[in-house]
């Protein structure tokens, strides 16, 4: 598995890294602009991320806007919806106004900061990433 995680916060995202790298292949991004980057070179090379961890607050282009682009991008490609990354976004705010934005962005999952390795596992199970003898 392939995966980019995107956060401005570099402890975050090492927290994040040490989580998923037994699950796969990890990249870090720490803003907005690299990540469409990243998500754009592997998208156009035919070597996708499977899974995105993008954190909804960073300066500049949000969390919210990267997700957008991201579509974008796979709609753009006519990329079967069963094909499309799967993306977890991230927070440390919990905002029913926020979590109703990540969904209405086509987000796969939320969760809300300090992440815990059992809650990544959980989501990684529900979306068919990992199987329970992975775990």
């Amino acid at each position: 598995m392939k995966i980019l995680i995107v956060d401005d916060d570099v402890a975050s995202a090492k927290i994040l890294e040490g989580i998923l790298s037994s699950y796969g292949r990890c990249e870090l991004a720490t803003s907005g602009s690299e990540a469409i980057d990243a998500f754009g070179i592997a998208f156009e090379s035919n070597d996708k991320f499977d899974l995105v961890f993008l954190d909804i607050m960073m300066p500049g282009l949000d969390g919210h806007g990267v997700l957008r682009e991201i579509r974008t991008i796979e709609d753009d490609a006519e990329t079967d919806r069963k094909r499309r990354v799967r993306v977890v976004m991230v927070t440390a705010v919990d905002d029913p106004q926020d979590v109703m934005n990540a969904f209405r962005n086509q987000c796969d999952a939320y969760l809300v900061k300090p992440i815990e390795k059992s809650q990544v596992i959980g989501q990684l199970t529900k979306l068919g990433l990992l199987e329970q003898d992975d775990v």
